[in-house]
């Protein structure tokens, strides 16, 4: 399946002369991208899996090395990283659509206070999750799961395209993360990222923008680091 995968990609990979592509090329692209994210959830399963049978603290960790290697493959291969120009442009639309981000935040900041028991930046794991999961992981999902996937799907109704990107990110982090990380495990997992993902969908989907989103993302996952760190007792 990854052989096929890569494959796609190959195929696929001169995205900075789409306009040039042929419209057999152009199939195989949006094929490639629909694909995708079945794909990334499918083998991110398979290593979560195999890592979680490791016992180990760290289980969590291989998974999300992959995860985020997988995605920022799938940025490279299926849009190239010069569209980050693109999607980081100046927001469009309503200023409340730009303020509906914001809720996100607000889902987690009382769950910390209640629940967090502190960590210590003494623990070099500590530094790196950090930034990997505030700083690196916002921009590679909302790149991916919201940017790609949205313009993948422009041409379905609006609705479709944002419940399409929101249910894919929220198996995503149940049937990846989850399998070693409580806090986004089981169907209070698919729902509380499902819910963040359409909010984060509808932001990129009204204000054609990723700023917004990937502010908010890095926010929210600021505050919830604080509980996944408790629960895994580092």
């Amino acid at each position: 399946m990854l052989c096929i995968f890569m494959c796609l990609g190959a195929v696929v990979a001169d995205h900075d002369n789409y306009g040039k592509m042929t419209d057999n090329k152009k199939s195989q692209l949006h094929l490639a991208t629909l694909v995708s994210p079945f794909i990334i959830i499918g083998l991110g399963f398979i290593v979560a899996t195999l890592s979680y049978h490791t016992t180990s603290q760290y289980a969590w960790l291989p998974p999300m090395i992959f995860y985020w290697a997988i995605l920022f493959w799938c940025i490279v291969f299926l849009r190239g990283l010069a569209s980050f120009k693109f999607w980081l442009k100046k927001s469009e639309g309503g200023f409340g659509w730009r303020l509906l981000s914001l809720l996100t935040p607000a889902f987690v900041i009382i769950p910390t206070m209640l629940y967090s028991k502190g960590f210590s930046f003494d623990n070099p794991t500590i530094v790196v999750g950090w930034v990997m999961i505030v700083i690196l992981n916002p921009i590679v999902e909302e790149a991916y799961w919201r940017a790609i996937l949205t313009d993948a799907t422009h041409t379905w109704k609006g609705w479709q395209s944002v419940f399409f990107t929101s249910i894919v990110f929220g198996l995503s982090h149940p049937l990846i993360m989850g399998i070693n990380i409580p806090l986004v495990s089981g169907i209070t997992g698919f729902i509380g990222t499902f819910v963040n993902g359409i909010i984060w969908a509808l932001v990129y989907y009204k204000t054609k923008s990723l700023r917004w989103g990937i502010a908010s993302h890095m926010v929210t996952n600021f505050f919830s680091i604080g509980i996944f760190f408790g629960v895994l007792k580092f």
